[in-house]
């Protein structure tokens, strides 16, 4: 039952209402029992603090909001304090807290320092991030109503092409832009979007129509309970490549599940894409999958003998080893295996030490490894991210060893996608829609997939174990329990590739796999 409280608005709120009135709803309402997850990444706001020597926080660990607020106050009056950092504020049922209030004699700089690498609000929404922009103009209003001067509002965010050597370089990891002017041109309509919002109604949820705003700029915490709303065979989640043009022309047509697509109301779609959706029609209406003639002719090339490559990477905002840029792709793990034909498997893996940069002795493990594999395909799934991988790796050998970095030249050239074969050939009920390894491989391998068992069983959650050897806080005999558990993990995506791999050379046993129960599916 939603709690009867008055709506209190943060920046995080205001932003989800932007996103959804629905989300701030529930996010006030009728919040998940088990809270919001936090934000992983960390560290720009920490590290951009040096740029302002003899700056003091407004907030102390584990101090209630009151707290903060007077604590902000208090240094708001003394000259000697040059900058404040989390300077909290409030006014009515607003709340903001700045990252970095610079003063500039009687009136404050407002900064907000970003981990984003791309923004820039004069260019399309893809680079624009226009959150990043209403957030700080949020901000901006709420110190203009609590009667702070604000003189001017910045941005600072990473900059995607600083390279580390030696120390961090402030200046140059950081790129500033001034939005003033865009913050005052925005202020009417916070204004009136915070007034909207602050009118909400415990007795009323907002209507909203779910879709590709439940993703963007953010994930939203309660889209299953709007997609729960919707056909089961929701054409937002259950039709592969409908871009936003397609599900425009289809809602116009009145189309919500998959099951009404029809010769008519797919009439203005491309050639291609209409006949792809209708195959997914069928494909749910019968339960039987879609297995094209093509695909032996796809399978060809890829062996056996075939090997089977996985990365798990770090991607640290902040550049930790030399040589590296905000986000890079840092592999600390791999996972290999060989296939010669029938029953000849073999495996190799790495898994780095946790303090060090790991490239140097990944890379020198993988082509000692792919050494039993001198030619020949290397399958992955979504082979960008492997190139990527491999990428980084050759970056870092060729600073100090070409002969490595020409071999990793060698094993890039060599990887080969599965993933565009799987979805170029096969429609199945059991993906649901998706073409990811983890729907793939349930679908096709049941429960022999092992994901569901496993203790790490994503790539995220490999990453933030990694992250946490890293910085020691994973002690004692624990240590060697997560180890253990990200060597299981990554060895398993490569023994589901090569099993979808030997599943897709079979393709009436496949389609046995697939095939499901109509009332299911």
């Amino acid at each position: 039952m939603a709690s009867a409280r008055a709506v209190r608005l943060s920046k995080s709120r205001y932003i989800a209402g932007r996103q959804c009135p629905l989300q701030l709803w529930y996010r006030v309402y009728d919040p998940p029992a088990d809270g919001f997850d936090p934000v992983f990444w960390e560290g720009a706001e920490e590290t951009a603090r040096a740029l302002f020597p003899g700056g003091r926080s407004g907030s102390a660990p584990g101090a209630a909001g009151g707290d903060d607020i007077a604590r902000t106050a208090s240094l708001l009056t003394d000259p000697g304090c040059p900058a404040i950092f989390e300077a909290a504020f409030a006014h009515d049922r607003l709340l903001a807290v700045v990252d970095v209030l610079q003063r500039h004699g009687e009136s404050w700089d407002l900064i907000e320092v970003k981990t984003a690498t791309r923004y820039d609000p004069t260019r399309g929404s893809a680079v624009s991030q226009p959150h990043i922009t209403y957030d700080v103009a949020f901000q901006r209003e709420v110190l203009r109503r609590a009667g702070i001067p604000v003189r001017k509002s910045w941005v600072y965010h990473l900059n995607p092409e600083y390279e580390r050597r030696g120390e961090l370089d402030l200046e140059a990891l950081f790129r500033r832009r001034e939005v003033t002017d865009l913050c005052e041109e925005l202020a009417p309509q916070i204004q009136a979007e915070i007034e909207e919002f602050l009118a909400l109604s415990p007795a009323t949820a907002p209507a909203a129509e779910p879709g590709s705003r439940c993703r963007s700029p953010f994930e939203c915490d309660f889209q299953d309970r709007c997609f729960a709303r919707k056909p089961r065979h929701w054409i937002f989640t259950h039709l592969n490549r409908l871009n936003h043009h397609h599900r425009r022309w289809l809602a116009e047509g009145g189309v919500e599940s998959v099951l009404e697509l029809d010769a008519t109301n797919t009439a203005r779609l491309p050639d291609g894409a209409r006949r792809r959706h209708l195959r997914f029609r069928d494909v749910y209406a019968t339960g039987r999958p879609h297995i094209s003639p093509e695909l032996a002719d796809d399978l060809e090339p890829l062996g056996p003998p075939s090997a089977y490559l996985d990365f798990e990477t770090i991607s640290p905002p902040i550049p930790r080893f030399d040589g590296t840029s905000p986000f890079q792709r840092l592999p600390f793990q791999y996972s290999l295996h060989l296939w010669w034909g029938d029953e000849d498997l073999r495996h190799f893996e790495y898994l780095a030490p946790a303090a060090d940069d790991p490239r140097l002795g990944l890379a020198r493990h993988l082509v000692g490894s792919l050494a039993h594999f001198p030619t020949g395909p290397i399958l992955s799934y979504n082979a960008s991210f492997e190139r990527s991988c491999v990428d980084s790796l050759i970056r870092r050998a060729g600073e100090s060893d070409s002969a490595l970095a020409d071999s990793l030249i060698g094993v890039r050239d060599r990887i080969v996608d599965l993933l565009p074969v799987v979805s170029a050939n096969v429609i199945a009920a059991g993906f649901k829609g998706s073409y990811s390894m983890k729907a793939v491989a349930p679908a096709v391998l049941g429960e022999g997939s092992g994901y569901d068992e496993a203790e790490i069983s994503d790539g995220l959650a490999a990453q933030r174990a990694f992250e946490d050897l890293a910085a020691g806080r994973i002690r004692g005999g624990r240590v060697e329990q997560v180890r253990l558990a990200l060597l299981a993990y990554c060895k398993l995506d490569t023994l589901n590739l090569h099993r979808l791999h030997r599943a897709l050379m079979d393709p009436r046993q496949l389609a046995r796999s697939l095939t499901a129960d109509p009332a299911s599916a």
